[in-house]
This record gives structure tokens, sequence and C-alpha cells, in this order.
């Protein structure tokens, strides 16, 4: 296999089951997020939880502790599937794509520089590459993306019937605006990983770091378009309607509806991602080179 896409499948695969792992860990966060910002009560409970100490030790002895265990897991994964879908395949095509465009730009870089010159990708070249990777990964995968949401506002109730093609593209003006927002991220933890890189790879605590303060800012500054992402899956309105009913609804802070729970959620979810990438990328190196 040629180096340029060698080194493009190892970091899609090291990226690919990072964003697996963490999506399993926070999915119940991420469900919640969604209903807090399309505006939905939280789903209620399958059943009646223990409220004392006497009523939770009933409730571990009784044989109906594994139904409604597994009653609540389906309220709390409901369109996991969906999800898990949509993470395989936007990791994969994003960091393979990625990291492909960044491979070639570096052969271009040198070929057309002095022999024994050093090269690198400007910020804003990195930055082009990372929007039209995002770009090109939500046109694929935006219906998985739409499935996932309608069936995190149902919150385990009945699936509803599946939705004509043309509404699996709701929410694709945002969504394709919000290809800023990997792009900033990975752009930000880029050059703090060549800040704190002192080593072959980051250690844990740097990379856990590096992760939470790139994704911090980076979901900030595009929140808003987030929001109407969701509305617009889970209504019919345009970008602007949803906008201004959000505006309505709160002034400026109505923008912002749902912040806290998406920066838990996805702070967390991105610093876990590059932790665990940084773990395997080596693994999946010598993986790929096996085959």
């Amino acid at each position: 296999m040629p180096p340029v896409r060698n080194a493009a499948l190892a970091s899609a695969l090291s990226g690919t089951l990072s964003s697996l792992i963490s999506m399993l860990l926070f999915y119940p966060l991420d469900a919640t997020k969604t209903r807090e910002q399309a505006g939905l009560p939280a789903p209620p409970p399958p059943a009646p939880e223990p409220r004392t100490p006497a009523e939770l030790l009933r409730l571990l002895r009784s044989p109906l502790l594994l139904p409604r265990l597994a009653a609540l897991l389906r309220t709390r994964y409901a369109g996991a599937r969906f999800k898990v879908l949509h993470t395989l395949l936007s990791s994969f095509c994003f960091f393979y794509l990625s990291a492909l465009l960044r491979s070639l730009r570096l052969r271009q870089l040198r070929a057309a520089a002095p022999p024994g010159e050093a090269v690198e990708i400007s910020a804003g070249g990195k930055l082009l590459i990372s929007c039209a990777a995002a770009a090109l990964n939500t046109l694929l995968t935006l219906p998985a993306d739409a499935l996932t949401t309608r069936a995190q506002a149902g919150g385990g109730a009945a699936p509803a019937p599946p939705p004509p093609p043309p509404r699996l593209y709701a929410g694709l003006p945002p969504s394709l605006l919000l290809c800023l927002n990997p792009a900033l991220h990975h752009l930000l933890y880029d050059s703090l990983r060549e800040l704190l890189l002192v080593e072959a790879s980051l250690s844990a605590p740097r990379a856990f770091a590096a992760g939470v303060c790139s994704k911090y800012a980076a979901t900030v500054l595009t929140y808003p378009l987030i929001l109407a992402k969701v509305r617009m899956m889970t209504s019919r309105r345009s970008l602007p309607a949803t906008l201004e009913g959000a505006y309505a609804e709160g002034g400026a802070g109505g923008l912002f509806k749902g912040l806290e729970l998406q920066l838990g959620h996805t702070v967390l979810k991105a610093a876990v991602v590059m932790v665990v990438r940084e773990r395997i990328h080596r693994g999946c190196e010598r993986a790929v080179q096996l085959l």
C-alpha cells in the first residue's frame, strides 16, 4: 500500500475506534442534550425509581431487576444503532480524508521546495483541508444523523415511520456551516499538540487538556448553528425561522439554550477521543503495515 494511503488509513482507523468508544460512553448525555435543544421534556422513567434505601434493597433482590435495567437502557440508548452507524461512517470519512489531503498537500510542497528544506502546511491550509473533509463527510452521513436525532427526541417511545428521503437532509444548511466546528477543533488541537509535544506521543493528561480546550472553544463559537440543526431535524422550519424562533424564546440566551449540556457532552467526548487516539494510533499504524 502506498505510504500516503497507509498513513491516512491508520489515522482513519485510530480516529474511528476512539470516536466509537467515546460515543458509547456518553450517549445517554447526548440524548438528554438533544431533547433539551429541541425544547422537549425529559422522557419518563420506565418504572418508578426507588426513593429510600429500603426500596433500593427490595429492587436489588427483586426478579424484576434485570427487566427494569433492560427497559432503562432501551430508553437511555434510544437511537444508538443509528448513532453507531453515523459515528463509524463520519469518523472514518473525516479522518481518512483529512489525513489523505494533508499528505498529498505535503507532497506538493516538498516537490516545489528546494531539496532538504523543511515544509509545513499553513494554518489556513489545514483549516481548508478540514473544512473540505467535513463538508463531504456531512453530505454522506447526514441521513444517519437525522435518524439518530429523531430517535433521541422520541425518548425510547414507539419508533415513528421513517421520514421521506428529503427529510433525511433536514438541517443540511447548518450542518454544512458546522463543518467549521470539527475544522476549528482539530486545527486548535493540532496547534496545542505541537506546543505540548515533547516525546513521540502526548501523555494522557496533556492530550486530555488539549482536547478539552480546543473543543470548548469550537463549540461556543458555533453553538447557535448546533441548536438550529437539531430543531430543523425535529420540525419543518427553515434556518432563519429556526434562529428567529430561538431568539424570540429568550433573546440572545435562547440561541444558547442547552449550551451547558452540549459543552459537557462534546468537550468530554472530544477529550476522550484524543486520549484514546493517542494510545492506539501506533498500534493502528503497525496493523496497517501488515496489510
